[in-house]
């Protein structure tokens, strides 16, 4: 494919506006079988699963500098209290550690492996998922994020009585 490179294990492309090299997320690894993104990535959802009467809510962040990131955070921080008992909350900072491998999980989820292997597109950064669906792809109000909450949490209560 041409405009990608590759080093070690991080996926770089160019940009097509800037024509810079980019790297999305440094998380692209590629197996010694040449699997691609799928070949040395452990699925996480047996490790990042909610109890089963809480729902799970996640938010992609990169950085604190990344100002997007941290208000999203910070308004599910603020809601968190209230619905203690019901949710269960995980920052996905996909810039290090374990955080690399759910985001390019979710992504997938998203998009399909194939379409996030050829054409680098990943999960809106910030975004937030309840249960492993994209919910918010911006900073929620808090009012809007309380509401999807609670359908989420209804929502789980009639599956559980099913």
């Amino acid at each position: 494919m041409q405009g990608v490179g590759r080093a070690d294990v991080l996926l770089y492309f160019k940009c097509p506006t800037t024509k810079q090299m980019r790297c999305p997320v440094n998380a692209y690894a590629v197996s010694a079988h040449g699997h691609g993104i799928r070949g040395g990535i452990k699925l996480l959802e047996s490790v990042i699963m909610p109890k089963a009467n809480k729902i799970l809510i996640e938010v992609m962040y990169k950085a604190d500098y990344c100002l997007p990131c941290f208000y999203m955070d910070q308004t599910v921080l603020e809601v968190q209290a209230k619905y203690a008992d019901s949710i269960e909350y995980h920052r996905v900072d996909f810039l290090r550690g374990e955080g690399k491998k759910r985001f390019l999980e979710l992504s997938c989820s998203l998009y399909g492996e194939e379409i996030v292997n050829k054409h680098c597109r990943v999960a809106p950064v910030p975004s937030l998922f309840i249960d492993g669906e994209l919910v918010f792809d911006a900073i929620p109000p808090i009012f809007e994020l309380e509401d999807a909450i609670e359908e989420a949490i209804q929502q789980k209560r009639s599956n559980q009585m099913r």
